[in-house]
C-alpha cells in the first residue's frame, strides 16, 4: 500500500523561495501499470510553455490558489476545489494568477505506459521539473 499526505510531500519543505515552479511525485512509475500522480506549485506570474501528449490524458486537480488554463483555443480560470480533464494530443497551458497555485496531475496512459518508465529530474533555472524517460 503506498500512502502520502499532501502535507508531507518534500516542496512543502524544500522549495520555498528558490523555485518558480516545482514538482513532486505523488505515485510514481514504478508503481502502476497506467498512470503517474505528481504535486506541482507555481509562483503568481509562472507559465507553462503550450505543450501536448501525444499518448497520455492528464487530470488536474487544483488543491490551493488560482489560475488561467488553456486548453486548445478554449481559457477558463481555474480555483482551487475544481478538476480539469485534458485528452491526448490537446494543446496546453497554465498561468498562476495567484501567489500560490498548487495543483495534483494525474498522467493516464489508456493504452499502458511505457515500459520501464523512470521520473528525472530538471532544474532549468528557477524551475524544477519532472520528466518520465525509459531506461
Amino acid at each position: 500500500m503506498h500512502l502520502i499526505q499532501y502535507h508531507d510531500i518534500a516542496f512543502r519543505k524544500r522549495v520555498k523561495e528558490e523555485y518558480d515552479r516545482s514538482e513532486d511525485i505523488l505515485v510514481g512509475p514504478e508503481l502502476t501499470e497506467s498512470s503517474v500522480a505528481a504535486a506541482v506549485r507555481m509562483k503568481k506570474g509562472f507559465e507553462t510553455e503550450t505543450h501536448a501528449h501525444n499518448n497520455e490524458e492528464q487530470i488536474f486537480i487544483v488543491l490551493k490558489g488560482k489560475g488561467e488554463l488553456t486548453i486548445e483555443d478554449e481559457t477558463k480560470e481555474i480555483e482551487g476545489g475544481m478538476a480539469v480533464y485534458i485528452p491526448r494530443k490537446a494543446q496546453h497551458r497554465i498561468l498562476a494568477v495567484s501567489d500560490e497555485l498548487v495543483y495534483i496531475y494525474i498522467s493516464i496512459w489508456p493504452e499502458k505506459k511505457p515500459e520501464n518508465m523512470k521520473p528525472k529530474i530538471y532544474r532549468e533555472g528557477r524551475v524544477l521539473n519532472i520528466k518520465y524517460e525509459t531506461v
